[in-house]
């Protein structure tokens, strides 16, 4: 038992759970999911009119220069979303919201459509975020609107990474029309998006958006692989009787049903094979490979003063100072930045110290020897700690 224990260290009790409270807890996220997935098709033929009479009734107005758009990235679990939550806050902020993932174009239509059917008002426990309640206005990423540029994860190709070279005109087109409306719907003058797959594309938005600002946070490894394994395992669990739907394509959503599809690198094929047998290994690798797919991206673009490097244990170490830095550095500093800094302080740190707290999670020796470069660079030791009983979030 304290093996699972420590395994649940991450996601709360969910690990513990069986499968009937499992089910029970997470009723209303999978109840909305599939019923979005059963309309999938009749809501993409809503957006694409919804879209369409958006730009007309919209015009000029979407084609309004984007200014200084904050791009949060890292890899999965490395406290992304936990920086988009406290930024997001600030009444300069416009965002993606869950909305997104239904209706990615049409940003009016889908608000209209979910304040008028009163289901998709309720609120929902996340998966990979036990301890969080979220409605549809909550900031959410924008991956769905992806799927109509060239290259995406479900494209394809080999490599998810795209670089200051690659274009695709009718997509940024179709982006910066988005985020517009984004924009006009919240009366803010500042854009801001946190998405993982994005750590990809860091070259690709730098080219698009050339004042942008990229705030990239990094974590423990071995927490992180940790916490990326467990969130699998739940959304396994969740949706283990439904083989024959493809949640992850459908939601543009890396960890849905059918399977883990890694972001794609050079060894991509590799991991895949891989993973079926080595899970943690697998996972491991990917991480060291984005990890070096962003910083060859931040130097073959010169982007090292347009990135706001952070540690997720700095941050908790000191969250009200750090987040007046970010902030700071994206021309936000403030009153409101700094009574933000403060109450985000405390109602975002005190659900993340146990977790930061608890003894460093023990992987085998090949995992920690693909681990270890990427952790001397950060400043984390791989070196295992004495085993202790962690103490776990309800």
């Amino acid at each position: 038992m304290t093996e699972e224990r420590a395994a649940a260290t991450e996601m709360g009790r969910d690990l513990l759970l069986d499968d009937a409270a499992l089910q029970a807890k997470y009723a209303k996220l999978r109840k909305n999911l599939l019923r979005l997935y059963a309309h999938r098709h009749f809501a993409r033929a809503v957006d694409w009119c919804g879209d369409k009479i958006e730009n007309l009734l919209l015009g000029k107005r979407l084609h309004a220069q984007i200014v200084a758009p904050v791009f949060i990235t890292g890899y999965f679990r490395s406290g992304t979303t936990m920086l988009e939550r406290a930024l997001a806050s600030h009444s300069a902020f416009a965002h993606f919201t869950y909305r997104s993932l239904g209706f990615p174009r049409a940003a009016y239509t889908s608000r209209l459509l979910t304040e008028l059917a009163s289901p998709m008002q309720q609120t929902w426990l996340l998966a990979h975020q036990p301890n969080m309640v979220v409605d549809n206005s909550w900031p959410f990423e924008g991956e769905p609107l992806w799927r109509y540029c060239r290259r995406n994860p479900w494209s394809p190709g080999d490599s998810d990474v795209l670089g200051a070279d690659y274009s695709d005109p009718r997509f940024e087109r179709i982006l910066k029309r988005v985020i517009n409306k984004y924009l006009q719907l919240r009366g803010a003058r500042r854009f801001l998006s946190k998405n993982p797959p994005d750590i990809l594309r860091v070259g690709y938005l730098a080219r698009i958006f050339p004042d942008a600002r990229f705030i990239h946070i990094v974590r423990h490894p071995l927490r992180m692989l940790r916490s990326q394994l467990d969130m699998e395992s739940i959304f396994a669990r969740i949706f283990s009787d439904m083989p024959r739907r493809d949640l992850n394509a459908a939601f543009s959503n890396t960890f849905l049903p059918p399977g883990r599809k890694f972001l794609r690198t050079a060894r991509h094929a590799q991991l895949q094979a891989l993973s079926a047998s080595q899970p943690a290994l697998a996972a491991a690798m990917n991480i060291v490979d984005v990890e070096a797919a962003w910083q060859a991206a931040v130097a073959g673009s010169q982007l090292q003063d347009r990135v706001h490097l952070i540690r997720y244990e700095d941050t908790l170490s000191d969250f009200q100072g750090e987040l007046r830095r970010i902030f700071a550095f994206v021309g936000l500093a403030g009153d409101e930045a700094d009574a933000i800094s403060e109450a985000q302080a405390k109602t975002l740190l005190q659900r993340n110290l146990t977790w930061s707290a608890s003894a460093l999670p023990r992987f085998d020796a090949a995992v920690r020897a693909e681990l270890a470069a990427l952790a001397e660079k950060y400043g984390y030791s791989l070196r295992p700690e004495r085993q202790v009983e962690p103490e776990i979030n309800p």
